[in-house]
């Protein structure tokens, strides 16, 4: 998969719509992996700053429509402007 295409979620998570937005943040967190093992020191050192390389993850049809960013760098999750995780 080259990384212009975005990752879409499986039409089984429809059952997602129900969930608060942080119970959303934890399975997103699960479903989309992020890149800590793989890392330099310098990007856990940017993410622990604050300064995260945020993911659009394509959510349409399987979630209500809200803002959602995954950070590729650490398990951090942003629903609509608020950040979840470690």
């Amino acid at each position: 998969m080259s990384s212009n295409q975005q990752k879409t979620l499986p039409p089984s998570l429809a059952a997602y719509q129900s969930f608060s937005d942080a119970e959303l943040a934890q399975a997103l967190a699960k479903l989309a992996p992020n890149r800590v093992h793989e890392s330099s020191w310098l990007k856990n050192l940017l993410c622990s700053l604050g300064f995260h390389r945020w993911h659009y993850p394509n959510l349409e049809g399987s979630i209500p429509p809200k803002e959602v960013r995954v950070c590729r760098w650490c398990p951090k999750v942003k629903v609509r402007g608020v950040l979840y995780g470690d």
